[in-house]
């Protein structure tokens, strides 16, 4: 472990902060917190000008995910030449075993479950986490003697990480998101490629959208360190997963020194919220993708329909421009538009599509059975924006579109079903 003659200040104690003072705190390590809430902790620092400045020279900084970068407390830090690592390199730095990582703007969270599968199906004992499900410090603590970790890695995590111990790194995608934490388009893609130097010696597998970006492509001077995942031929997966099945494939087969085929994905099982059918109206899939939560997650998700479509979309705004789907015109016989970003998503496609505006998603359910009443086609919810101008998050978002699309018994009058057990 690095560092550890240091004093330890924890920015940020959400669920990876948290799980970080207890893994240092079992290291004999001294560790505070700073958060900008106040908090029921007895080593919570308030004052964290004071602080740094009074411990600056035995002090290091472990900063949560989400944190920016221009932080009063970052800004402090650079200013005394603090070092400032991530939860995940601190983590990583205890763990013995080997290392999966993968990052990219959309479909991380479903190609490292596949990636899990396959090597159980290979009887090869693996732990899942990073920013999905557990966090490093969590896995470590609550081992189960997994010498083989799977890691989805976040923008932000990777961001403030200058070194990672990965074998094998998984670049599913580059597209525009969230920029105002990384301010342009170009930092949030310098982010995502920092994985594979940060990675020394690692074994990079990536998608032809990945490769053919210029950041990107600069970093894969030798051919023999890297590979272009086709798609999978799985026809029963969507086009996108068809994508994320080939890099999981391709992933493993480099991992084990082995081919692996796609039986190997045989009884996976989808994640919630991402491209999930849970219903169907008169013979059409009802699809919740609530986790697309920026406009490329939300043409992937038109381009895995095979037919016609209702379009729903819309939620908190972050400028995204949303004239792309006008490429989608013989597909989308309608597009509910609900939300912050409403007016805008509206301004960009009413000229082009059939489109109905309401304020949130509540008064969108609430008024469906009149739209719906003669539309053909599959029911699309893919929002293309995050949830938080009306829920907590993207699952509450996509639990709630659920529980209210066409669910109630007025509604089987227009020959629902629903596909949960």
């Amino acid at each position: 472990m690095l560092l550890t003659d240091k004093i330890w200040l924890i920015v940020g104690y959400g669920k990876s902060g948290q799980s970080l003072k207890l893994l240092l705190e079992d290291r004999n390590l001294a560790t505070y917190v700073y958060d900008d809430r106040p908090l029921s902790l007895d080593s919570q620092v308030g004052d964290a000008g004071s602080f740094i400045a009074k411990h600056h020279r035995d002090l290091a900084i472990a900063v949560s995910p989400g944190i920016p970068p221009n932080h009063p407390v970052l800004r402090l830090a650079k200013h005394h030449s603090l070092p400032i690592l991530s939860e995940i390199e601190i983590a990583c730095s205890f763990f013995d075993g080997r290392i999966i990582a993968v990052t990219g703007t959309n479909g991380k969270s479903t190609c490292v479950a596949m990636i899990s599968h396959i090597l159980s199906s290979l009887d090869i004992l693996n732990r899942l986490g990073g920013n999905f499900g557990e966090p490093c410090s969590g896995m470590l603590l609550n081992s189960r003697g997994e010498k083989v970790w799977v890691l989805e890695l976040s923008s932000f995590q990777i961001h403030f990480s200058s070194h990672l111990a990965a074998e094998l790194v998984v670049l599913t995608n580059i597209a525009s998101d969230h920029l105002q934490w990384h301010g342009s388009l170009a930092a949030y893609t310098q982010d995502k490629a920092k994985l594979i130097t940060i990675a020394p010696g690692c074994y990079v597998v990536l998608s032809e959208q990945a490769a053919s970006n210029p950041m990107v492509d600069q970093l894969l001077t030798d051919k023999s360190r890297y590979a272009i995942a086709s798609p999978s031929d799985i026809k029963e997966f969507s086009f996108v997963n068809r994508i994320n099945a080939g890099l999981a494939l391709r992933a493993c087969s480099a991992f084990v020194g082995e081919r692996i085929d796609d039986t190997y994905l045989a009884g996976f099982k989808f994640l919630e919220h991402r491209f999930e059918v849970f219903a169907s109206i008169n013979g059409y899939s009802v699809i919740n993708d609530s986790k697309s939560t920026n406009i490329h997650s939300c043409i992937n998700a038109i381009e895995s329909i095979r037919g016609d479509a209702v379009l729903f979309v819309g939620g908190k705004s972050k400028g995204e421009d949303f004239s792309p789907i006008k490429r989608y015109q013989k597909n989308l016989s309608l597009i509910v538009v609900f939300g912050e970003s409403r007016r805008e998503i509206a301004c960009s496609l009413t000229r082009h599509f059939h489109v109905i505006i309401f304020s949130t998603l509540e008064a969108a359910l609430k008024e469906q059975r009149e739209y719906l009443r003669n539309i053909s086609g599959d029911i699309l919810f893919s929002p293309g924006c995050p949830s938080q101008d009306e829920f907590v998050d993207y699952a509450a978002r996509g639990d709630f579109f659920k529980q209210n699309f066409c669910l109630r018994q007025d509604a089987l009058a227009y020959g629902i079903r629903s596909k949960e057990p």
